[in-house]
């Protein structure tokens, strides 16, 4: 009974631990893309030049 009683919340903290982690990257791969995506072109531009 006792193992039941710690088993719960360890796993109630771990689930939004996961959601939290999954979000943040996903939260970074969408904002590096168009970052790239723009910054690529114009640095190779000031490069050329």
């Amino acid at each position: 009974m006792t193992k039941n009683r710690q088993l719960v919340p360890m796993i109630g903290g771990a689930v939004p631990n996961l959601v939290n982690s999954s979000l943040t990257a996903v939260a970074l791969v969408s904002g590096l893309y168009p970052a790239t995506a723009v910054g690529r072109p114009v640095t190779g531009r000031l490069v050329e030049r």
